[in-house]
């Protein structure tokens, strides 16, 4: 039944209260009540926020049973509030998309729907979203929620309560609906959502690098709010903990976060976050566990995917039910009623850890365990590291039951110490003896363990393979090895039982020994959402310290995270050089911009390209504070100078070099049927059977004077092609010039060989011309010339994108601007101003922007803003003229629609005779 609002339900003092002493043996109670996700549709209006509109003018307008609709794939940058309103009915936040633009309910959506998804953006370290207190009846479908490029620490991307002071500030009834919620491969994002909240649910959503180094992260975590909480369905990837509840003291007295439903989520961690991976990324988070309960009852955690969990900052374990009175002011914290069931749980280190009595604070007994048909598989020390235990029980349990589980470990099955545990049932399940079996802290295996520590205890009807049955209680089976068990598929993974095997049916209930391998499968089935690795680099990252990079005297080494690789390069000194030699036709500076930041400049292959003033309000790090395009393919020189010289706001003239990026050689391959690609008469498609063509086809001719020409953008092009003994002369010529002709006699037949290659050719775009010449090598058989497909090497500068020119209409100016018509300027003119607040405003749709005006002896100094954010005040002095230069640029922005405001200050540098201000054109790139 659907809860109802928080204080008719009674639900929420229920949660306070600890439940009364039990009897041993009993099995958890599971649940009391359930999150109703069901939909409810829009009674009232819908409001419409268009991209740039005002989100939380919206949401303060909203009434229950209001839909606000926000633009799909436009960003909303700030940190946004849902007030708390009259009334119990649904305030639905959505995307403007259609409901057949994402995926059906009860389907978990993915990044591949994120073009239709409006972006909520926080552009600092607090959350995109908050929730006020008592804020209720809110349910958010397809929308997305990250950070902003320059944000290097975020502490939760939504926070649902905050130290509640009564019951009454709880946030409840709170639904997130297919929803996306992510940082990026180099933020320090501590939590996705922070769940301190009563009756809310998290379904079908997708929630991925939340990581932070030397801290804990999760992408959910709740401690502070009495639940209930459903979970369901959810690709969930956190470094310190993919989920946890407890982990910090409630506010209110008694609060355990209570009726827990944990259900057919993927708990994830790549392998590019574990150091010493070949795909490791080179950022050492803070790695611990995949689910851990400190404080929590009543607890369902059925059909989820647990994988990948390795030895860091902890032993590895993947599964934790260790009760914490974390900071010594809630003693009632407990962990009871937890149903783990129809789970697997892979790729760790160890599987399932337990404590009965935290070990430094007073704390309630942990009881009522119930941990059954699960599939446990390569809980393995030597690849993980760690403990390779499948179970560990520490400090005295109450009621813990072990039940129908398959489960491989190269260590021990269990691991018990500290304290004696009541209550305790292991029947029917399966595993080999590992290095030392059933074993505890001082105990031999077997026997002596379970009477040292499980005393009471039911063992019966479990098969140890490998173990001593002379150690064991009877009733148990221990056949030599894994290998006679009698799997379906042992080497392949298939770990039903055979018909034959001797445990078919053999359990003490009638059933097969270990767990039904087609019940966990079934409860399973998609539930793993594959998670492909970042892409390639576009950009190589040069770090300050590398070879590449020289320094004259005046730098020092600071260490910190915040830095990309841990340091970087710091300078005040006047005169210090910091000097980068790179290959490539783009290169990035990446420093830093604050309020202690100077003015740097920058000189490019011996000529001064500017100065470039990195004040900004706030400190911005691992931030890109220049970039140079489109140079020449080749060996170049970047120049960092510290000046000594800062902005009047400054309060000094810190310079960073952090790091270089210079974009990583692209490879794309064009099949010979692209429409980049031309023939004239005389080919035909070759796609016969066998044929080894690229992609199953390939052009061919025998035709006299038959060209293919090939269109593309790039630094290098490759034909691929056929060598072989009919093979013969094809004439080529790039960008109408003819380069040669190209002998394809080969004795033996070779399919997609690389035949032809230009190298070291402008940034920008050319065309290949393949001819058929009627010519052979003597000792040739035929004519025939093969297109089979083209490779063209780009760099990530050479990416889709559009030029807008100062007179387009997506530039706004407010009065104070007048038109320069010259040669100089890119189209024939440009918009300028020495007017003291004079703005133009460019809105535009992309990832990447740049400002193309005009540095020179007297030009002023201007403010920019991007979406609405001051990013700071850009010098655009220079002792010689540059016209269109590029005087402003940023790149990683969030996918939608974006504007840029540049503002005329009426400043200028010392060395300048004049306050103007040029808007020549500018760039965007997707």
């Amino acid at each position: 039944m659907r809860v109802p609002g928080i204080v008719a339900a009674g639900l929420l003092t229920a949660a306070l209260l600890l439940p009364p002493g039990v009897a041993l043996g009993v099995a958890p109670e599971l649940p009391r009540t359930f999150v109703d996700t069901t939909y409810v549709a829009p009674t009232g209006r819908t409001i419409a926020v268009a991209a740039a509109g005002d989100f939380q003018a919206a949401l303060d307008a909203a009434q229950p049973g209001d839909q606000i609709t926000l633009e799909a794939g436009a960003s909303f940058i700030g940190n946004f509030t849902l007030p708390n309103k009259l009334g119990d009915g649904w305030i639905i936040v959505r995307t403007s998309a259609t409901d057949s633009a994402l995926p059906a309910p009860g389907t978990r959506i993915t990044p591949a729907y994120a073009a239709v998804l409006p972006k909520i953006i926080s552009q600092n370290a607090n959350p995109a979203l908050t929730a006020a207190p008592g804020a209720h009846h809110y349910r958010f479908i397809g929308v997305e929620f990250t950070v902003s490029h320059g944000v290097v620490l975020n502490y939760q991307l939504i926070l649902l309560g905050n130290r509640p002071a009564s019951l009454a500030d709880v946030p409840h009834d709170l639904i997130f609906d297919r929803v996306y919620i992510h940082g990026t491969s180099y933020v320090d994002l501590r939590r996705g959502i922070a769940l301190n909240s009563a009756a809310s649910a998290v379904i079908d959503s997708y929630i991925a690098d939340a990581h932070q180094v030397s801290s804990d992260s999760q992408a959910l975590a709740g401690w502070d709010g009495p639940g209930p909480f459903k979970i369901v369905n959810n690709y969930l990837e956190g470094a310190g903990e993919n989920l946890m509840f407890g982990g910090a003291d409630p506010s209110l007295q008694g609060l355990v976060p209570s009726d827990i439903e944990i259900r057919r989520n993927h708990f994830f961690k790549p392998l590019w976050w574990r150091a010493g991976d070949p795909s490791y990324a080179g950022i050492h988070w803070t790695i611990k566990n995949l689910l851990e309960l400190k404080n929590a009852q009543r607890v369902l955690i059925d059909a989820n995917v647990f994988e990948n969990n390795w030895l860091d900052a902890q032993s590895g374990t993947a599964i934790v039910f260790t009760v914490r009175n974390q900071e010594g002011t809630a003693p009632w914290s407990v962990v009871q009623d937890v149903t783990f069931t129809n789970n697997i749980v892979r790729h760790t280190s160890g599987a399932i850890g337990m404590h009965g009595w935290d070990d430094i604070y007073p704390s309630q007994q942990s009881a009522r365990f119930l941990i059954e048909n699960n599939l446990l598989d390569n809980v393995d020390s030597a690849t993980w590291g760690g403990t390779g235990w499948l179970f560990s029980a520490f400090r005295g349990l109450v009621d813990l039951q072990i039940e129908h589980n398959t489960g491989f470990m190269d260590q021990a099955i269990m691991m018990a110490g500290d304290a004696a545990h009541t209550g305790f049932i292991y029947r029917n399940n399966l595993t080999p003896m590992g290095v030392s079996g059933f074993t505890g802290v001082d105990t031999q295996q077997g026997v002596q363990t379970l009477d040292t520590y499980f005393p009471g205890y039911l063992f019966q009807g479990n098969v140890l393979a490998g173990a001593a049955p002379a150690l064991y209680p009877a009733n148990n089976f221990f056949p030599a090895s894994l290998a006679t068990v009698g799997f379906v598929d042992l080497a392949g993974g298939n770990y039903r039982l055979s018909a034959a095997s001797p445990y078919k049916n053999a359990g003490t209930d009638g059933k097969d020994i270990g767990a039904d391998i087609d019940a966990v499968e079934a409860a399973t089935a998609g539930v793993p959402t594959p998670r492909d690795p970042p892409p390639p680099p576009t950009v190589t990252r040069f770090e300050e310290t590398e070879q590449a990079v020289a320094y004259t005297a005046g730098w020092v080494s600071s260490s910190s995270a915040r830095w990309s690789g841990g340091a970087a390069g710091v300078s005040t000194a006047a005169g210090a050089q910091a000097i980068f030699t790179f290959t490539g036709t783009s290169v990035s500076w990446v420093g830093f911009r604050g309020p202690q930041a100077g003015i740097a400049r920058v000189v490019l292959d011996g000529v001064l390209v500017g100065d470039v003033d990195l004040f900004a309000p706030t400190q911005e790090f691992r931030v890109v504070v220049f970039t140079a395009r489109d140079l020449v393919a080749g060996r170049h020189t970047l120049t960092i100078e510290v000046t000594g010289l800062k902005n009047a706001a400054s309060t000094d003239t810190v310079i960073v070099v952090d790091a270089f990026d210079v974009p990583a050689p692209i490879v794309t391959r064009f099949q010979e049927t692209d429409p980049a690609i031309t023939y004239t008469t005389g080919w035909a498609e070759d796609s016969s059977a066998g044929s080894g063509w690229s992609g199953g086809s390939a052009a061919v001719s025998r035709t006299v004077g038959a060209n293919a020409t090939f269109t593309f953008t790039g630094t290098s092009v490759s034909w691929i092609g056929y060598r072989g003994p009919q093979a013969g002369i094809a004439r080529v010529s790039l960008d109408g010039a003819l380069v040669g002709d190209v002998d394809l006699f080969a004795p033996t037949p070779v399919t997609q060989v690389v035949v032809f290659t230009a190298k070291d050719l402008a940034a920008g775009r050319h065309t290949l011309t393949i001819e058929v010449t009627g010519l052979k090598n003597a000792a040739s058989t035929d004519i025939t010339i093969v297109v089979d497909a083209f490779e063209v090497t780009s760099t990530s500068s050479q990416t889709t994108g559009s030029s807008f020119e100062e007179t387009h209409p997506s530039i706004a100016y407010t009065p104070g601007w007048a038109l320069n018509s010259s040669l100089m300027w890119s189209g024939g003119a440009a918009g300028y101003t020495t007017t003291a607040g004079a703005r133009a405003t460019f809105t535009f749709t992309g990832t990447s922007v740049s400002w193309i005006g005009y540095r020179g002896p007297q030009a002023g100094i201007a403010r920019v803003s991007l979406d609405g954010v001051l990013v700071g005040d850009v010098d655009t002095y220079a002792p010689a003229a540059q016209f269109r230069a590029v005087v402003f640029s940023r790149a990683g922005l969030a996918p939608g629609s974006h504007t840029l405001t540049i503002e005329a200050t009426g400043l200028k540098n010392p060395a300048s005779t004049d306050v103007f201000i040029v808007v020549d054109r500018f760039d965007v790139s997707n």
